[in-house]
């Protein structure tokens, strides 16, 4: 562990300082990736694993010194689960809106986050079962009635070293994944990004 520890201090010790760092006060664009875990209500454990990639931006609300930013994006997610002979797909659309506010300096600073997150479902389908009895289900044309619309809250943390970023986010959500189902949408996310 020491001597991850080490080369992850020696490899950002050894950056190029033609990496400019912008100032803690800087409007931003963020790039960024990473995977998803989410979680239904009514499940036990991981329901769904996937990956995300969007963009945001950040702007300086303030006009001052003070590193206080309103953030807003958009980004795509796909997630799916192959158990028990079934394959479940999901994908959505999300634009976040979030307040920020970075504490450190330029080269190295803490953004706690706090925000809400519109999200359009796009796909939802089910397939599996045995050869005699085989299932394909459209979460938006069956009997689940699974809604396109959904809102919920973002809650995050982003480290931010130069310009690059590891985050961690919570998306919890205020409405039912469906309209037959009682169940609410909670995801953990893990990104890394680069911001310009």
């Amino acid at each position: 562990m020491k001597k991850v520890l080490l080369f992850v201090v020696a490899f950002f010790a050894s950056l190029n300082s033609g990496l400019k760092a912008q100032s803690i006060t800087d409007n931003y664009a963020l790039l960024y990736s990473g995977m998803c875990f989410t979680f239904f209500e009514e499940d036990e454990g991981v329901s769904d694993q996937g990956f995300n990639a969007g963009v945001l931006f950040g702007y300086n609300i303030t006009k001052q010194a003070v590193p206080l930013f309103l953030q807003f994006g958009g980004e795509l997610i796909y997630e799916g689960t192959t158990d028990d002979e079934v394959e479940k797909r999901l994908a959505c659309l999300a634009a976040p809106v979030n307040l920020s506010y970075k504490l450190g300096h330029r080269k190295f600073n803490v953004e706690p986050y706090i925000g809400v997150n519109f999200r359009l479902n796009l796909h939802g389908k089910e397939k599996g079962g045995t050869d005699s009895a085989k299932t394909d289900i459209d979460y938006f044309d069956s009997e689940v009635k699974a809604r396109r619309f959904q809102f919920g809250a973002n809650l995050g943390l982003n480290f931010n070293i130069l310009n690059f970023t590891a985050g961690v986010r919570v998306n919890s959500d205020f409405t039912e994944y469906a309209k037959n189902v009682d169940s609410k949408v909670n995801r953990i996310m893990l990104t890394v990004g680069y911001t310009m």
